[in-house]
């Protein structure tokens, strides 16, 4: 069964996006960690383009920069208007989608990461952002 909780934001197009999220195993009711995940993918789709089913960016990640053993709760975390102050096991910083791929205002960009299991289903992450104008344009 595929799940997704889609995360939704708002920024200036072409600033960086950063992806924060408890992610639990289902199967098991307890958080992911680097050992438990064997991949993890980025792919971006641009859902205003001619097919938005077709990933305009991707990305393999490295898992042990992605996602934490235990939770983090940093200034990163406080600064995000977050619903608790438990924290994240994931969190991805695409630094400079503009060199990338194209960020025009009006857009929403779905980032869908993968995170792979041995034997057992993938977990997903989805964050969708909708480009604003240029800040100070």
């Amino acid at each position: 069964m595929n799940t997704e909780l889609i995360i939704e934001s708002e920024r200036w197009a072409p600033s960086a996006v950063t992806t924060m999220a408890r992610v639990i195993h289902p199967d098991l009711g307890v958080p992911i960690t680097a050992a438990t995940i064997t991949a993890a993918v980025l792919s971006v789709f641009d859902l205003m383009a001619v097919n938005p089913n077709e990933p305009v960016y991707e990305q393999e990640l490295t898992v042990a920069e992605v996602v934490f053993d235990t939770y983090v709760a940093d200034a990163v975390w406080h600064s995000s208007n977050p619903p608790d102050t438990l924290g994240y096991n994931f969190r991805h910083d695409l630094l400079e989608p503009a060199e990338q791929f194209d960020t025009i205002e009006g857009h929403v960009l779905r980032l869908r990461y993968e995170l792979k299991r041995t034997g057992k289903a993938s977990l997903w992450v989805v964050h969708e952002r909708r480009l604003l104008g240029t800040l100070g344009g």
